[in-house]
């Protein structure tokens, strides 16, 4: 199904002060490099439901749902990325 299930990294907090930016590369929880493709309205940093973008290539590229709390960190802001 279409349902994301996360692995927990053990002894990874969620940081709440992260700052997350559509088009960021972000590092989840399980091991894999997402890009953020839509953030949900609001400012708390709570569950918010993050869109990103996962795989490497064409063959495993997937679009999934998942929460804030399963982004260990930002590893690329998207404010950084030159056109």
């Amino acid at each position: 199904g279409s349902e994301c299930l996360l692995k927990s990294v053990s002894n990874i907090d969620f940081n709440p002060n992260m700052e997350l930016h559509e088009l960021d590369t972000v590092l989840l929880k399980d091991g894999r490099k997402a890009a953020v493709v839509f953030l949900s309205p609001g400012e708390e940093f709570k569950d918010d439901d993050v869109l990103v973008d996962v795989g490497s290539s064409s063959k495993d590229w997937a679009t999934i749902m998942v929460s804030r709390n399963d982004i260990v960190k930002v590893l690329q802001s998207s404010l950084e990325k030159t056109e």
